[in-house]
């Protein structure tokens, strides 16, 4: 009788026990689940503003671009396209696509420059950190051309290395912004097929512009002010 009755309470001390702390158990369980639901809207309310307030208008000139190269695909089909696209690389060392990356590159940069770019991810902004640093030395290095102390082809060289990277360093902000839409949209659960589909497309346009689109001889032939500069120091020598 007395093990019965010793059982009967190593049976019963647990349900009292979770009788005692089931309220407990409810309103941490609750509470979490409340603060996952909270802390998921708070997320997509943020990422919705970003999108809206940063990168809707960017994503529109993305946009654009994605449509501009489909049109000319379209018109010219798609093997004339890229029968084109080589002949454009051959002329200029950038092809017509990795010319429509730049252009909205450059109409971005324009953007930021007169916003503020601190709006942007860390990544997307050291992208725009990158282009200016490098502007920058081509411009002390355009100055040098007015001096007569460095070999004309190693300075040729020297700046079109420059203007190269250049090209890829702007190639590189227009993926860092793909990237922060695309986490956008994934914070904010957003599901447009649109958007999703831009972002595929450009991003795979990017890789491959990078890979192949742009000649490490673009930039070598130097801008025109840059020649008549070398020919007034060779008359002057």
């Amino acid at each position: 009788m007395e093990r019965m009755i010793h059982f009967s309470k190593l049976l019963n001390e647990p349900l009292l026990l979770f009788n005692i702390f089931s309220p407990l158990i409810g309103l941490l369980v609750g509470g979490f689940i409340t603060y996952k639901v909270v802390d998921g809207r708070l997320k997509r309310t943020a990422a919705n503003d970003s999108f809206n307030k940063v990168y809707g208008s960017i994503y529109i000139k993305l946009f654009n671009t994605r449509v501009n190269i489909e049109i000319k695909k379209k018109e010219l089909g798609n093997k004339k396209f890229r029968k084109f696209n080589k002949e454009c690389k051959k002329r200029k060392n950038i092809n017509l696509i990795t010319q429509q990356i730049i252009g909205v590159a450059d109409d971005i940069l324009k953007m930021v420059k007169k916003e503020d770019n601190e709006k942007l991810s860390l990544i997307a902004t050291s992208k725009y950190f990158a282009i200016e640093q490098i502007r920058n030395h081509i411009s002390l290095a355009e100055i040098s051309v007015l001096g007569i102390s460095e070999d004309y082809k190693f300075r040729e060289k020297r700046i079109g290395r420059l203007y190269y990277e250049l090209a890829c360093a702007k190639i590189s902000f227009i993926q860092a912004i793909l990237v922060d839409i695309h986490k956008i949209l994934q914070a904010a659960s957003i599901k447009d097929k649109e958007i999703k589909t831009t972002v595929r497309f450009l991003l795979k346009t990017c890789r491959n512009a990078k890979k192949k689109g742009v000649s490490k001889l673009y930039g070598i032939e130097l801008p025109n002010h840059l020649k008549l500069f070398v020919e007034e120091n060779k008359s002057v020598g």
